[in-house]
């Protein structure tokens, strides 16, 4: 009898530890409190199932603003990032459009393209100009 009541321990352990990472099938219930088999599988619902009518709390809605500004800086890097690639971009294909011994090449090399990430942080120009602005700005000395 021991031996069987440990079989069904066992059984029902090994059971447990097959879906402990499984969080949305549950282990099966083998048997009633009555001992007899069921097919019975135990679910306690999901976890949108369970907060569905709360109301947000402060640190919920903190959280979310922290997140927001997170978001609304990683956006303004990577818009500088760009600026930044596409100003690069356009300084080396002027240079290689002219000697190096031009004072052409010598004022437009000297321009620096944290120089021009400053002046776009301050004036915005629409996205649509951002080409041409850039350019106006690395030949604006020569």
């Amino acid at each position: 009898m021991n031996s069987m009541k440990q079989n069904l321990l066992d059984s029902d352990a090994m059971q447990y530890n097959v879906y402990t990472d499984n969080v949305c099938t549950p282990p099966r219930m083998n048997h009633n409190m009555d001992g007899s088999d069921s097919d019975y599988y135990y679910s306690p619902g999901t976890m949108e199932d369970n907060y569905e009518d709360e109301i947000p709390d402060e640190a919920t809605i903190a959280s979310k603003e922290v997140e927001l500004e997170q978001l609304r800086q990683y956006n303004k890097d990577m818009k500088l990032r760009f600026i930044w690639d596409l100003s690069l971009a356009m300084k080396r294909k002027l240079c290689s459009q002219h000697d190096v011994d031009t004072a052409i090449f010598q004022n437009i090399s000297n321009i620096q393209i944290m120089d021009i990430i400053d002046t776009f942080e301050l004036e915005q120009p629409p996205i649509s100009a951002w080409t041409a602005w850039i350019l106006e700005k690395l030949t604006c000395r020569v």
